[in-house]
């Protein structure tokens, strides 16, 4: 790796592995398309980062229950399914949407009413939005 763009690397705050996972994720982004959609019909986990799942089952693309298409994400977090920034199971875009443009985002989400119980004392994020460095 050149000298400047390892300078590059260490100025964005992300690490290399970071890095690698963007680049990986960027092979199925459509560049240059005004529309990007990320979805899980193809079964699998194209375009989307998968670097903070705690493992195997903390995200699995399942037919059972959807409400368009015929896949969806299925997430799941145990006691101890600990990463890097605490108990998570969660998939990442790599869209950077462009600045003073009108970005729309659509997703469904689906909470079993019988068995969701968030734990005592702690909230619940299902969604979170970030901008990205430089």
């Amino acid at each position: 790796m050149a000298g400047t763009d390892a300078k590059r690397i260490a100025a964005s705050g992300r690490t290399l592995e970071e890095h690698r996972d963007i680049a990986r994720s960027l092979e199925t982004d459509p560049r240059g398309s005004r529309t990007v959609r990320l979805d899980f019909e193809s079964g699998d986990f194209a375009g989307w980062s998968v670097r903070r799942l705690a493992k195997d089952y903390s995200a699995v693309i399942q037919s059972e229950i959807v409400r368009t298409g015929s896949k969806a994400c299925r997430f799941e977090i145990r006691p101890g399914d600990y990463v890097s920034q605490g108990l998570r199971a969660e998939l990442r875009d790599w869209y950077n949407a462009p600045f003073e443009q009108d970005t729309w985002y659509g997703f469904s989400t689906y909470l079993p009413e019988d068995s969701f119980a968030p734990p005592k004392g702690t909230g619940v994020v299902l969604a979170q939005w970030h901008d990205q460095a430089e």
